[in-house]
């Protein structure tokens, strides 16, 4: 998570990372999301997989670190607990990321 407010190339680099773990990594991004602080850059652009997709990657504008990592855990989970991948309200990030807990605590289940 350090490196997401670092640089911004380290912050590119630090998603990918992230993307790449898959599965096996969404119960510890999750365990992140109480994290407010702003990333090193309000950008990320993640592969766009989506079957209809007219755009090769998926870009916004995240202003801080639970931004990014709801982004991120979309992309490897394809759920969605709210979108606020452009930034958002105190309130909508609280919520995502409950919802993301729920989510967690389900998976763990399995």
């Amino acid at each position: 998570m350090e490196e997401l407010v670092a640089t911004p190339e380290r912050q590119t680099k630090a998603q990918a990372r992230l993307t790449e773990l898959g599965a096996p990594a969404v119960a510890a991004i999750i365990r992140a999301m109480d994290d407010r602080r702003p990333l090193a850059s309000p950008y990320i652009a993640l592969t766009n997989k989506a079957k209809d997709a007219f755009e090769g990657s998926r870009q916004y504008s995240p202003k801080l670190v639970v931004d990014a990592l709801a982004a991120i855990l979309n992309q490897i989970t394809g759920e969605r607990f709210g979108f606020i991948y452009n930034g958002a309200s105190g309130a909508e990030r609280a919520q995502c990321a409950a919802g993301w807990r729920i989510y967690a605590r389900e998976i763990a289940r399995r």
